[in-house]
């Protein structure tokens, strides 16, 4: 049982970390008092919810993170395609085969 609360306890702490690094990066330092508030009002509930309702929740929310990153690969598949082509185009034997072309 103690090894099953303290691996909780550090999945927390380390999604909380994991989530105040990417507000800090997104949003600034200014943002984290927020996000902490935030952090903590939906943390304290999911301790007395019903396990569906979190998993569900949880779900969702992995989802919506996935959103940006679709949404980022949409936008960098032009990029992305110049690269193979580049890469592609010189012989397997060239040391250039695998630079990255100017912009």
């Amino acid at each position: 049982i103690l090894s099953m609360i303290l691996f909780a306890f550090s999945t927390i702490l380390g999604w909380c970390y994991c989530g105040e690094s990417a507000v800090q990066y997104l949003l600034g330092r200014r943002a984290l008092p927020f996000y902490r508030v935030l952090f903590c009002a939906a943390a304290l509930p999911a301790c007395v919810m019903q396990l569906s309702l979190v998993w569900a929740i949880s779900d969702i929310l992995n989802a919506f993170m996935a959103l940006p990153n679709l949404l980022a690969v949409f936008l960098l598949c032009g990029e992305v395609r110049a690269i193979t082509q580049h890469t592609f185009s010189k012989p397997a034997s060239s040391p250039a085969a695998f630079a990255v072309p100017p912009s």
